[in-house]
């Protein structure tokens, strides 16, 4: 399609005119002008169909223009490592015996299976906002506890690089 002079010719595609403004049948306007609608935030969504023209879109959820506050993706990434007391050696899942790590995240618990042969890893999370989260692994087989860790805080800011440090779940 082009235009010229805003009068617009088809090439093909035929095109509308609506209350003085022709459109394609791709809802392109043709209007002769060579200039982009103002988009004062520079997300790409013009400011007359901008809800939020001084706020950028992030094309999370909703293309609104306006940034979203959920979800957050990957928020956090909880590293785990199981280690023996004293020697600091590294054991896998069924070294120790063991069959499921809980992570809890601010009172949240998630279990997960601890594979054979398996030491570490790392379990990603999708949290709902930027803030800061308790974070606490535990190590069991079946109901028993082989190793709990203290909660430490976490802050999440919703990039989707924050880690936790390695944690390594001590067993005897």
């Amino acid at each position: 399609m082009t235009s010229v002079r805003g009068i617009f010719r088809s090439v093909g595609i035929p095109a509308l005119l609506l209350a003085g403004v022709a459109f394609s049948a791709s809802g392109c306007i043709i209007d002769g002008s060579s200039s982009p609608p103002p988009d004062s935030d520079g997300d790409g969504v013009s400011d007359a169909h901008d809800a939020c023209p001084t706020l950028a879109e992030d094309y999370i959820g909703a293309v609104d223009g306006c940034p979203e506050t959920t979800p957050c993706s990957p928020d956090l990434y909880v590293n785990w490592r199981i280690v023996e007391s004293g020697t600091n050696a590294v054991l896998t899942c069924d070294q120790v015996p063991a069959d499921t790590i809980r992570i809890n995240i601010s009172g949240q618990s998630t279990n997960f299976p601890c594979p054979a042969g398996v030491s570490q890893g790392q379990v990603p999370f999708y949290l709902d906002r930027t803030d800061t989260y308790t974070v606490a692994t535990t190590l069991l087989n079946g109901n028993t506890v082989l190793s709990q860790m203290q909660p430490a805080s976490i802050f999440v800011d919703c990039s989707g690089l924050t880690q936790t440090p390695l944690i390594d779940m001590v067993v005897n």
